[in-house]
């Protein structure tokens, strides 16, 4: 068998998963709930306040979506086989499945930043933030006009904000600027191997990420169409008409 057949094999199988995990990107999101055509057609009556293109915007969203499930998937498919030290008497020899599992990890982390960082791009568009230079959701949340503040759109992002997006935000630049999980993962086990109930909390940790992802994949679902929400808040374009 050629190399490449054992990798379609394995993308297929990762691929197929999704319907058992209950894994949606943004464009199968769509297939079942109908909302592009809402979002192209509330953002062309807004008026965008930078230069704009909705389709393009989408598919930029959608791909880091697709990116995102995959790896979710890759952690359904490797975590049965990643390293317990509760079960290895203390030890942590690392094994490939265990390496791969974190490396998704990782790349989850810096997807949902991605993904995020893009939906605050999509309100700073439309709504007059006041922020100039590096736009990040957080940033344009806490600086959104105060008139749209009270909606239920608004809150919903606060809310996200403040459970989940400052937590994920703060680990994914750690992974970024100090140490990957997998470093983290590795000596805070051998730091812990007299205290089986420090280990036992760091591998609760480590088996979560899989549904962890899955609800902030969800999540991430929902912001698109909270933010369009926002968005259709906004006064449409003036036509002038010129009567003769």
């Amino acid at each position: 068998m050629e190399i490449l057949e054992h990798y379609d094999l394995y993308d297929k199988f990762i691929i197929n998963s999704y319907e058992l995990q209950g894994l949606d990107d943004l464009y199968s999101a769509n297939q079942k709930q109908k909302f592009l055509p809402d979002f192209i057609e509330i953002s062309r009556k807004k008026v965008p306040r930078k230069d704009f293109q909705d389709f393009e915007f989408f598919h930029e969203l959608y791909f880091i979506s697709k990116d995102l499930r995959y790896c979710i998937a890759n952690l359904y498919f490797f975590r049965p086989y990643i390293n317990n030290p509760i079960r290895e008497n203390g030890t942590y020899f690392k094994n490939p499945y265990d390496t791969r599992y974190l490396m998704y990890a990782n790349l989850c982390y810096q997807l949902t930043y991605n993904f995020y960082d893009k939906i605050g791009d999509l309100l700073d568009v439309f709504f007059d933030t006041g922020l100039s230079g590096n736009v990040y959701f957080s940033r344009v949340i806490n600086n959104f006009p105060k008139e749209y503040r009270t909606s239920e759109e608004y809150e919903w992002f606060v809310k996200i904000n403040d459970t989940e997006i400052n937590q994920l935000k703060s680990l994914r630049d750690e992974i970024v600027h100090e140490k990957n999980l997998e470093t983290r993962f590795f000596h805070n086990v051998r730091n812990a191997r007299s205290d089986t109930t420090q280990m036992i909390e760091i591998q609760k940790e480590k088996d979560a990420f899989p549904e962890k992802f899955k609800g902030i994949l969800a999540n991430c679902i929902v912001a698109f169409k909270t933010a369009v929400g926002l968005i259709q808040m906004l006064p449409d374009k003036r036509v002038n008409i010129n009567i003769k």
